[in-house]
């Protein structure tokens, strides 16, 4: 049931996500994810229906050459595809995320004066670190305000 269900809705969340929207990006990652927990679902499902053998139907089917490339190879393919969905999308939004950063450095280094391009280097390196340690609250426009770039450490 899962898997018809996460493989139905595939394309829409490719849709969804191809609109380029932060919903869009929303749907695919809980995609992934409801992907990854069916994936759950169904190895320990089968692990403890392979244990549990009362009645007529076994899991003995399943040891069998076609049916056993199911488990063997496309069960780890899924939770592999999944993954890195995840993590293109992570690194893109990562991509993204530097490209502000470097943005904001070097109209930081404009209203300075900064000609130089290794001060300007210095200040989005500064700036990348000063967002990434100020969490979701930080704004990268406030390197002015930070006592290591007046100090001139970055010099």
């Amino acid at each position: 049931m899962g898997d018809l269900f996460i493989g139905v809705t595939a394309l829409l969340a490719a849709a969804a996500f191809s609109s380029g929207t932060r919903a869009g990006k929303a749907v695919l990652v809980l995609w992934n994810i409801l992907g990854l927990l069916d994936l759950i679902i169904a190895v320990s499902t089968g692990v403890l229906a392979a244990f549990t053998q009362s009645g007529p139907v076994t899991m003995a089917p399943m040891r069998l050459y076609p049916l056993s490339l199911v488990p063997a190879f496309g069960v780890l393919l899924a939770f592999l595809l999944h993954f890195t969905g995840l993590a293109q999308l992570w690194s893109l939004s990562s991509k993204k995320e530097g490209r502000s950063s470097r943005q904001a450095s070097l109209i930081c280094a404009q209203k300075r004066g900064c000609t130089s391009r290794s001060r300007a280097r210095s200040l989005h390196a500064f700036a990348y670190h000063h967002h990434r340690n100020a969490g979701a609250g930080g704004s990268l426009l406030d390197i002015r305000a930070c006592p290591r770039a007046q100090a001139g450490a970055l010099i």
